[in-house]
């Protein structure tokens, strides 16, 4: 027969035990709460750095151009999964380049950061700037959408000027940037016409001092009504027709497609224009007598006026055709600009964020607690194996 083996008994400890032996300890574990917490007191009071932080609000202005969308959409990728409204994706792209490092570097230098976040630092052991840059970008600042079609902008720093300094910088970069680097179609457009406009009003002017010296110098005042007519007819088809060209090219620096009707329509009138250019300039069967006298019939003296006449006839109406375009250009321009509001400035904080007192006391005095707990087990464990030990010896 087998032999009843002798199990040896099992320890146990109920739950009113381990209460009388943390109350035999709670001296010592007391102690062990009380210096957590005193430690934790003198961290926050005078050794933890104050932190502040301030915020500006700024509301993205929409464009009147229409429906068209935004210039803002296609100069920085949203880069999101999932489709937006146009008003969504112009708020995350005001945020994206909030958070760039472009803005970042530029605020850096524009307050001298490197000194002002380090002056307890010797020069030598200061960060480079690429590290005050990362460290700005990333644990400095915060750009975020509240929904609300707002975007709102925070910085951190020890003092409340200094936050509220980095957050105004940022705003103000912010539309400096957009200004500076945001080239919309409009925008270039305006630039080409103005080019031209600039140009028109110079060969104006070059063409009235020519014309007026011809004439002061043959003592020369007036035409033949028939001729005078045709001259003036001619420089404003001329005129028509490079205004049609400058605006057939405005249309193809735009990228139009040959097969829009708009484009037909100007190249359609490019053409007629020719035509009665070149019905006047040398006569055929369908145009009256007095229209069909061929330039080259008239006698010099006469040609060369009636050609400075014409060429005064086309600058002038060259002239005014571009100066319509130049300010239907300079409104669009102005309808599609990128720009916004800022509806709060930051101003220096009166609280700070960090660190917060009464949740490190707490944090404190739970973290006392687990050591106080933790000691009172380790000695209850030591205590039952010393005794165990001696029982055994004895």
């Amino acid at each position: 027969m087998d032999e009843p083996r002798n199990e040896e008994p099992v320890d146990e400890t109920d739950l009113f035990e381990y209460f009388q032996i943390v109350w035999q300890r709670k001296w010592g574990g007391l102690l062990i709460i009380n210096c957590v917490v005193i430690a934790t007191l003198i961290h926050t009071l005078w050794l933890a750095d104050e932190v502040y932080e301030a915020q500006a609000t700024i509301m993205p202005l929409k464009s009147s151009s229409g429906s068209r969308m935004s210039a803002l959409t296609n100069f920085v990728p949203g880069g999101l999964p999932f489709s937006m409204s146009p008003g969504e994706e112009n708020l995350n792209r005001f945020v994206n380049i909030l958070q760039s490092r472009t803005l970042a570097e530029a605020v850096v230098r524009h307050l001298d950061l490197m000194h002002e976040l380090y002056r307890d630092v010797p020069p030598q052991e200061r960060p480079t700037f690429q590290r005050v840059v990362k460290h700005v970008k990333s644990d400095l600042v915060q750009a975020t959408d509240n929904k609300k079609g707002l975007v709102q902008f925070s910085a951190q720093a020890d003092s409340p000027q200094l936050a509220a300094d980095i957050a105004n910088a940022y705003v103000q970069h912010l539309q400096r940037y957009l200004k500076e680097n945001i080239a919309t179609e409009s925008e270039r457009n305006r630039i080409f016409i103005e080019g031209q406009h600039q140009q028109a009003v110079q060969d104006l002017e070059q063409a009235e001092r020519q014309l007026q010296a011809f004439k002061e110098q043959h003592r020369l005042f007036s035409l033949s009504a028939q001729t005078a007519d045709l001259m003036t007819r001619l420089g404003t088809l001329k005129g028509n027709l490079m205004a049609k060209q400058a605006d057939l090219n405005v249309r193809k620096r735009s990228g139009v497609a040959e097969n829009n009707p708009q484009y037909k329509t100007l190249t359609y009138e490019i053409e007629v224009i020719k035509q009665q250019i070149t019905e006047l300039e040398e006569g055929t069967r369908d145009t009256v007598e007095s229209e069909s006298v061929a330039l080259e019939a008239l006698p010099e003296l006469e040609r060369e006026l009636a050609r400075l006449m014409r060429e005064k006839a086309v600058q002038e109406t060259l002239y005014q055709l571009l100066g319509q375009q130049y300010e239907e250009a300079k409104i669009a321009e102005a309808s599609a600009e990128i720009s916004f509001l800022t509806l709060d400035s930051a101003i220096p904080p009166l609280l700070r964020v960090k660190p917060n007192r009464m949740l490190n006391l707490l944090l404190g005095g739970m973290l006392g607690v687990m050591f106080a707990f933790a000691y009172v087990m380790l000695q209850t464990v030591v205590e039952k194996y010393r005794n165990r030990q001696e029982e055994e010896k004895g």
